[in-house]
């Protein structure tokens, strides 16, 4: 997997958005994780990376460059930020339904649901504004997510896109709303 990685400064044009839905746990495997997570990072590519376990670090969700996204573990919907832990945001996880074998459908959970649903958000906000670099949008992410559950606000992603895109604004054009 990791083979695709070592020319990212030079695709950077090819795509914004690294969507990693695994991770890995082995410490030995840290260097090749790090490396190409800085090198999108200066490319300008925003890499979300699903972590497995709270209590585990997982490459690459644990570098700090990196989006690092875990399960709510709860029925809520929508983002939250969990303060003092490596990987940053945690959503939904639970109960989404896959195509399966046979032409069935199966019912699934886990983090890689939680990257991809990161990731679409993400996307979202980059569609509107394209310049938003990885660190910035982390930091609207941030700012962002915290006040949704202080409010008892349901993050929806239509909803998230609008306040992400008011924030935004308010950092480049006055004060923070």
């Amino acid at each position: 997997m990791v083979e695709g990685f070592p020319d990212l400064r030079n695709r950077a044009g090819d795509h914004n958005i690294l969507n990693c839905s695994f991770g890995c746990g082995i410490s030995g495997h840290l260097p090749i994780y790090k490396e190409w997570a800085d090198s999108a990072l200066l490319a300008g590519i925003h890499v979300v990376a699903a972590s497995g376990s709270p209590e585990t670090s997982e490459w690459p969700a644990y570098l700090s460059s990196v989006l690092g996204v875990d399960c709510a573990l709860s029925n809520d919907t929508g983002l939250r930020y969990v303060h003092g832990r490596m990987v940053e945001f945690a959503t939904a996880d639970a109960e989404v339904r896959v195509p399966w074998k046979d032409r069935g459908h199966r019912v699934m959970t886990g983090s890689s649901f939680a990257a991809a649903w990161l990731s679409g958000m993400l996307a979202r906000l980059l569609s509107v504004y394209p310049e938003i670099d990885p660190i910035l949008a982390k930091s609207l992410l941030r700012r962002v997510a915290p006040f949704l559950y202080l409010l008892g606000e349901p993050c929806k992603p239509s909803w998230l896109a609008a306040e992400l895109l008011t924030q935004f604004n308010s950092l480049l054009f006055g004060e923070l709303a």
